[in-house]
């Protein structure tokens, strides 16, 4: 009531703590204008207002407006959301506002001198001070401990505290952002300026407070980039509309689709970190295809005039992909990262040499065919020396073998053998040997030696004929006076070929010079496969060195 210090004119000091006070009439205060020190904390004041409209122009006027002598007011720990003009403008003022409800700084064009005013603790989501002019550089604010909710809307005021550019002195250095959820708990003098962005809606491209439910897109103002950025699974068919502070619109698509012709403030499209092995296909737009696995140079996005980010793609820049070396150098005024594209071995696509590139391919060709060459040359080596008495039964079967046969014998060899196996002669060896390629000419004794003659000049003289005396080995053989005695003649003169028609390389009643034959030589078994084939083979020979013992 006016009339409750009515009498006080003196009255300097007032302290009202921890009352129940609600109301504060406008003329409460009209015999107190002296008071310079005035405390109402910890009541529940709401601070009823008189709003004034000039020149549209919208002022807050307390019941408090008379004490212009005032240098501190204590108004802590109430339920004031309004900030009301004429508090400060008085100079040397301190005004105490922390713990209530405010919302916001007061939107007033400047401040006084000296004043400091702390509003901690209250509802302050947005710093947005209306402040212009130098002469308020002496204002100080105290703003930690209030809910920031840290988008677009708080860029300028970030980016201007962050460059010194400030008007009025502010204490935030313990306020911290209370929302979006993935910034919460950052302090605000560490934030940076690229977060600071707002969902906006993908048609109109105004700012909302939730993300659209548009399941294709999700649309985000970014001021610092000045932008608006898409999200978006295919190309929209809507665009939004660009706000006057931003002059392009940013465009990322989760899947691979080509790029028709887009509203020209659509600036770049961005496809990066999408897996693709090929390009899309578009026109005179910027696109972004880094971190992906394009391994050729996109000619004909270069073509339609594209600009493409291509950093971290595998290109091929080997002898046979030359050409993508010589088109991302051609072209690299369209390629903005240009310095950062790599080759799949990792070397900048910037110090490949093209010259250089098939010399090294050259020289690995040439290695790998000296290489093989070598290892076939090893290879056939090792065959022919195990194998080559089946080689050269191959090459005579062709007709690519003649033989070694040297000397003016009258037969090719002469067959030893006891009558009991003489079966096995007539029937299967002469017939093998005589009728094979080449047709042998050998001696036996039932048909070419003369009747009457001494038979030991008779084994003389067919030894003597032939190149090779072949001795067809069995148990009966052994056991046949004249079988050991041509087998001496014809080991005398070296010309030994034995055929075993049963294994007795183990028998220890063998004569002692024939098992002392058979263990240091070769021979051929009746059963092999190829028997024929050897024996012509070793008839064949000017030696028998290499005759191979079967088992």
């Amino acid at each position: 009531m006016e009339s409750t210090f009515e009498g006080l004119y003196n009255l300097k000091e007032l302290s009202l703590t921890g009352n129940r006070i609600e109301h504060i009439d406008k003329d409460t205060f009209t015999y107190t204008m002296p008071l310079e020190v005035l405390s109402l904390s910890k009541n529940n004041l709401t601070i009823s207002t008189e709003k004034n409209v000039k020149k549209r122009l919208t002022m807050y006027i307390s019941p408090l407006e008379n004490l212009w002598k005032l240098r501190i007011l204590d108004l802590s720990h109430n339920n004031i959301s309004v900030y009301c003009d004429d508090w400060i403008s008085l100079n040397s003022f301190k005004l105490n506002l922390s713990y209530n409800y405010i919302t916001s700084l007061p939107p007033v064009v400047s401040y006084r001198n000296d004043v400091e005013v702390d509003l901690r603790y209250n509802n302050i989501q947005q710093v947005k001070p209306p402040i212009n002019r130098l002469s308020s550089a002496e204002a100080k604010f105290l703003m930690d401990h209030n809910p920031y909710r840290c988008d677009c809307n708080f860029y300028h005021f970030i980016r201007n505290y962050k460059l010194g550019i400030k008007t009025f002195r502010i204490d935030i250095e313990a306020a911290e952002c209370a929302q979006p959820p993935a910034l919460k708990g950052v302090k605000l003098v560490n934030l940076q300026l690229e977060v600071l962005t707002c969902d906006v809606d993908c048609q109109t491209g105004g700012i909302i407070k939730y993300p659209s439910n548009d399941s294709n897109c999700k649309c985000i103002l970014n001021e610092f980039r000045g932008r608006i950025e898409m999200f978006c699974n295919y190309l929209p068919d809507v665009y939004p509309k660009l706000p006057q502070q931003l002059n392009s619109t940013y465009l990322k698509l989760r899947y691979f689709t080509n790029v028709p012709l887009l509203p020209s403030e659509v600036k770049i499209v961005d496809f990066s970190s999408l897996n693709l092995t090929q390009p899309p296909i578009a026109n005179s737009v910027v696109l972004n295809l880094t971190n992906n696995y394009l391994t050729k140079a996109p000619l004909e996005l270069f073509q339609r005039n594209c600009s493409v980010y291509l950093s971290n793609n595998p290109f091929d820049c080997t002898c046979w992909g030359k050409d993508n070396v010589l088109a991302l150098n051609a072209f690299q005024n369209l390629i903005p990262d240009y310095k950062n594209l790599t080759c799949s071995n990792g070397i900048y696509v910037s110090n490949t040499v093209v010259e250089q590139l098939c010399a090294v391919r050259n020289s690995i060709i040439i290695g790998l065919s000296l290489g093989t060459f070598v290892i076939l040359f090893v290879i056939c080596t090792i065959i022919g020396i195990k194998y080559t008495t089946e080689l050269r039964i191959i090459l005579r079967q062709f007709g690519l073998w003649r033989g070694n046969i040297v000397g003016g014998e009258v037969y090719d060899a002469f067959v030893s053998f006891t009558h009991q196996d003489e079966d096995f002669v007539r029937e299967k060896l002469l017939p093998m040997l005589e009728k094979g390629k080449p047709p042998l000419k050998i001696c036996v004794h039932y048909r070419d030696w003369v009747i009457g003659d001494y038979i030991p000049a008779q084994i003389s003289r067919s030894v003597d004929q032939s190149r090779y005396t072949i001795i067809v080995l069995s148990r009966n053989f052994v056991e046949s006076m004249w079988g050991r005695m041509e087998f001496r003649t014809a080991h005398a003169k070296d010309r030994v070929i034995i055929l075993m028609l049963e294994d007795l390389s183990a028998d220890k009643s063998l004569d002692p010079e024939l098992r002392a034959y058979i263990s240091m030589k070769t021979y051929v078994k009746a059963d092999d496969p190829l028997v024929w084939e050897r024996l012509r083979d070793a008839v064949l020979r000017r030696r028998r060195k290499t005759l191979n013992q079967t088992s």
